[in-house]
């Protein structure tokens, strides 16, 4: 019980690699959070509506909004894949409502895309590349609409190869939190995050030889930034600097990286922050 007392809430839900993250926000009269948390793993994902019930019982809810890892239908609803949760197909937003019954219909949408939203503050494109425990992609237009595939699935570029000596070489793996642990072990916790920036900023400069991408600004979120921000955004910038690039590509954090998700889910919702929406 999370012992918040107002007449609803609204509640934002990350579900990330290692943990899940809940974020309680009042909608009005300014739209603000009241409590995050961060609860394990439930033991089993087929229980998840049950297990995120237990976490905010009794608050009657107005609205969830969720972002999960994986390829997302967001207008139904459907996870129609995650490594994380290994849902295949599964209704969870249909799920969540008919347990909970928010007053509003759940939103559930990918949480690289989350973390996009949650970071974009103003008109134009941007790229959003989240770092935990593997590696997100988004990419939003000139008018804000979402870039997807072909097939309408979110874009993802985690399969990429890259040319760096870590144990896997693709991105999902060598840009995530195993491939930071990796060179932190090897060079220790300053050259380690730095290596990993340097690592990070040679897959910026790939995306940048893209038409697609070139001169579209690039947001770092996520956990993995938070733990070393400093560090990471120094080697990522002297690889770009060193390809003589600084002037052409814009870098910078997320102001507040672990919690992007949680706001941009609620802005998929439908929801706009107002000041300090995360001060607890």
């Amino acid at each position: 019980m999370v012992g918040i007392n107002f007449m609803k809430s609204c509640i934002s839900v990350d579900i990330g690699g290692s943990s899940v993250k809940i974020g309680i926000f009042c909608p009005s009269p300014h739209f603000h959070s009241q409590k995050i948390m961060e609860i394990p793993h439930p033991d089993s994902w087929s229980e998840f509506p049950e297990y995120l019930l237990s976490s905010i019982y009794p608050m009657e809810i107005e609205q969830i909004a969720v972002s999960c890892a994986g390829d997302i239908d967001s207008v139904s609803g459907v996870v129609r894949r995650s490594t994380v949760t290994r849902w295949h197909n599964y209704s969870l937003g249909l799920e969540l409502d008919l347990l909970i019954k928010p007053s509003r219909k759940t939103v559930v949408i990918n949480d690289a895309d989350a973390h996009l939203m949650g970071n974009r503050n103003g008109p134009g494109p941007l790229i959003c590349i989240a770092l935990g425990t593997s590696l997100g992609f988004s990419v939003a237009n000139q008018n804000g609409d979402l870039a997807r595939s072909a097939e309408g699935f979110n874009l993802d570029v985690g399969d990429l190869k890259l040319n760096t000596k870590a144990t896997v070489k693709e991105a999902w793996w060598a840009l995530g939190l195993p491939g930071l642990q990796e060179l932190i072990s090897l060079k220790g916790v300053t050259r380690g995050p730095i290596h990993f920036g340097h690592r990070l900023g040679s897959l910026i400069l790939r995306l940048q030889a893209d038409t697609k991408y070139k001169g579209i600004p690039v947001v770092l979120s996520g956990g993995v930034i938070t733990a070393y921000p400093s560090h990471i955004l120094y080697g990522c910038l002297r690889e770009i600097d060193d390809a003589e690039l600084m002037d052409n590509i814009k870098v910078t954090l997320s102001p507040y990286p672990k919690a992007a998700a949680l706001v941009g889910a609620m802005r998929a919702a439908g929801y706009e922050m107002m000041g300090n929406c995360l001060s607890a």
